[in-house]
């Protein structure tokens, strides 16, 4: 069997590239993918997790946050994100470290802080997530999932939503979500702020990440029976599959490198959705233009696991790099 994980990100409306405060990150370990791969064989020991992070543009330094964020989260052992105490824990010890950072911001300015920083700089960055980790277990595979805000993951199979986390309608998705911060973590609601859940993934489903504006898009076209799924799934395969593999993944419109190997998982992804980074922006502009989403930095992201002869009567598990799993 194997997995494919595309997916790109794009900024605001009339904003450069290194403004975009939203991330993603993924990393697949164990068996035949035993190093960060757009699309790999996967086998019993493997461990996949993905991770999508909204900064909050109005704190500061969210970009840097957003990225520091996810690649914490992919770091993590897949079982961390069942775990909401264990999971405050490594969010406590990330925001530790950023009380220096903003001391270090401050001193390389050069200038004096205008109007807005000061406030900004007194609650240091924030950012929503999600994030999912899976490993395979007989007849499929597990994923576990945790979140703080309002990011979203979508369990899908073909156009059936299977599961959507956290927020399930579209009226759910307010302006003020929980944020994890680089200063107080999660501040009084400390733990509680942080939801978790599970399922059981088949051949052929797709789980599909998205930061708030176009998961929101996503569940007001459920909710009105004109179901998006499998195009999305395809925006995402198109919108990764020409990227250069060796790229700085936050140089480059789309956020981590792809392989060719995606556009075969998708066969239909180059239909009518552009090519390369190319994909999302048609797809997020057109939505734009009639209003249908809002003009917010987007970032979607879709994992795939294909059957590819193994049959299911393997007990599955291993190592996830952290020594459990």
């Amino acid at each position: 069997m194997s997995v494919t994980i595309a997916g790109c990100r794009m900024q605001k409306e009339g904003d450069e590239m290194t403004e975009c405060a939203d991330a993603w990150y993924h990393l697949v370990q164990g068996g035949a993918a035993g190093q960060e791969l757009r699309a790999g064989l996967v086998t019993d020991d493997t461990t996949v997790r993905c991770a999508v992070a909204d900064g909050a543009s109005l704190s500061a330094l969210p970009e840097p946050w957003a990225r520091a964020l996810v690649r914490e989260l992919c770091a993590l052992p897949v079982r961390a994100l069942a775990a909401p105490d264990t999971l405050h824990a490594a969010l406590r010890t990330l925001s530790d470290g950023w009380p220096a950072a903003l001391r270090s911001y401050v001193t390389g300015l050069g200038r004096p802080l205008d109007w807005l920083e000061p406030h900004a700089l007194q609650h240091g960055p924030g950012a929503t997530f999600v994030a999912v980790g899976v490993l395979p277990v007989p007849g499929g595979w597990q994923w576990s999932a945790a979140a703080v805000g309002d990011c979203c993951l979508f369990h899908t199979r073909g156009d059936s939503l299977v599961t959507s986390f956290p927020l399930r309608l579209p009226e759910e998705f307010g302006f003020h979500p929980d944020l994890v911060r680089g200063l107080n973590c999660l501040g009084a609601g400390g733990v509680s702020a942080i939801r978790t859940t599970s399922g059981h993934m088949r051949p052929g489903d797709t789980l599909l990440l998205a930061s708030d504006a176009l998961a929101k898009w996503a569940l007001v076209q459920a909710t009105g029976g004109r179901p998006a799924w499998r195009r999305l799934a395809e925006v995402a395969a198109a919108a990764g599959a020409t990227t250069d593999p060796y790229s700085d993944p936050y140089s480059d419109p789309c956020s981590d490198p792809c392989s060719g190997t995606v556009a075969d998982a998708y066969p239909d992804a180059a239909g009518g959705a552009g090519h390369g980074a190319d994909a999302l922006r048609v797809f997020v502009g057109g939505l734009r233009e009639t209003g249908a989403i809002e003009d917010d930095d987007v970032t979607l992201v879709a994992v795939r696991f294909h059957d590819d002869g193994w049959t299911g009567d393997r007990p599955g598990g291993g190592a996830d790099g952290h020594g459990e799993r």
